[in-house]
């Protein structure tokens, strides 16, 4: 199934965008060397941004905006109000959704899963920074029209300044979105894994189900294990249900904020995430990647911005530059600190996946020669299965502190 509209080459502000996410020499090769095709129903990790940049909601607000500069006010701030509503409307939706899959659940690693998932998207919706600026700009704006509408050459240059006014106001938004979009590409692919663990217990309990329906038939096994074993079988199905809905709720939320009509998100799938080196760390030089940080950061830009008409403001300006400047250090340092702490993580819930596999391995090689019983076996198998899927979570935790400490250097996206 196609997009619900055309879509041209990457352009060229598209491509820089996907070099500046590009900080590690992995993602640097994924970003250069890829040609995107945004025609197709497969949103790559590191297409994100060019489709953002092109058919997100934010984008055609901007849009809407620059070619309304010139037209009055209320028609401007109408459509403003009505896109900001109905972005967080669909926010809420969303989480409403999510929170009663999370009540609906029995499983606790799913519970979890959803949890974070919704602060992730409550902490969009509070964003005050998704259009920021806007109303004020546009006054600004509006004035500039004003002062200048005696020629058609004013005219002209004013609506060149409302463009660029909005560009500007805009940059910080489609930034914060191209930031939510990607962290929430990590929580489909994390409830991938969730759906992928239901579907293997299923494949487990239907199993065991069989095998004691067949036992009750030579009178081995009596009515109560086969309902114990139909009740087991229900409920993995039944998570089953509730991890397929999580997935379709998040393929449709970033599939929408992406360009795509809700009807036409279920066909969507997404691709792999950054495969970063488990040493990452140990090739950053952390003061270097502050100093970027600092200089991409909007908080530390809006500091050094401060008027200093006199020694009063002058004062200001300095202890708000120093104050910013501390947080920022403070903040790349925690990033640092947390990809180290997910790549221990990782490691150890690996070994952990090992040591569960085995022991499963075992008790079905027991269970074979009648050394251990079918519910022994069952049990261990299960485990086995979420180790090894704690593992592949845990590896895709280390890989969104990496982007999160991206993020940081090259964008100054960061929470200080």
């Amino acid at each position: 199934m196609k997009k619900w509209r055309r879509r041209g080459a990457l352009c060229a502000g598209a491509a820089l965008f996907l070099s500046c996410l590009a900080l590690s020499q992995t993602g640097a090769a994924l970003a250069e060397e890829s040609s995107w095709n945004l025609e197709d129903n497969t949103i790559e990790f590191y297409e994100v941004p060019a489709l953002t940049e092109k058919y997100s909601g934010i984008a055609k607000l901007e849009q809407a905006v620059m070619e309304s500069s010139t037209a009055g006010m209320s028609a401007v701030d109408n459509a403003v109000d009505a896109q900001r509503k109905d972005i967080v409307a669909e926010l809420n939706d969303e989480i409403s959704e999510l929170k009663a899959q999370r009540t609906e659940s029995r499983d606790e690693s799913l519970r979890n899963s959803l949890s974070a998932r919704i602060r992730e998207m409550e902490r969009v919706r509070d964003s005050r920074k998704l259009v920021g600026g806007l109303d004020q700009s546009l006054g600004a704006v509006s004035e500039a029209l004003s002062q200048l509408r005696s020629t058609k050459d004013s005219v002209a240059q004013a609506r060149r300044s409302a463009q660029t006014a909005v560009k500007a106001n805009f940059y910080t938004g489609k930034k914060l979105l191209e930031n939510g979009m990607q962290e929430q590409f990590f929580s489909v692919k994390k409830q991938e894994l969730a759906r992928s663990l239901q579907e293997q217990r299923v494949a487990l309990y239907q199993a065991e189900y069989e095998k004691t329906e067949k036992k009750k038939a030579l009178g081995q096994a009596t009515e109560q294990e086969l309902q114990s074993a139909l009740v087991e079988l229900n409920g993995a199905k039944a998570d089953l249900q509730t991890a397929e809905n999580g997935l379709s709720s998040l393929r449709r939320a970033v599939g929408v904020s992406l360009g795509w009509k809700p009807e036409n998100c279920g066909g969507v799938s997404f691709g792999d995430t950054p495969d970063y080196p488990r040493n990452y760390m140990d090739s950053r030089n952390l003061e270097a990647d502050t100093k970027s940080a600092l200089q991409q950061n909007k908080e530390f830009g809006d500091a050094q911005r401060i008027a200093d008409k006199d020694f009063t403001t002058w004062d200001k300006r300095e202890i708000s530059i120093a104050e910013t400047e501390q947080r920022v250090r403070a903040a790349v340092r925690e990033l640092s600190r947390n990809t180290r702490e997910k790549a221990a993580a990782w490691e150890a819930s690996e070994t952990t996946a090992e040591i569960a596999k085995a022991q499963a391995e075992k008790a079905e090689h027991l269970a074979a020669v009648g050394m251990s019983s079918r519910q022994d076996t069952a049990k261990l198998k299960l485990a086995a299965l979420q180790k090894e899927s704690e593992a592949k979570t845990a590896k895709l935790d280390y890989e969104q502190s990496i982007y999160d400490y991206e993020q940081a250097v090259t964008k100054g996206v960061m929470e200080i």
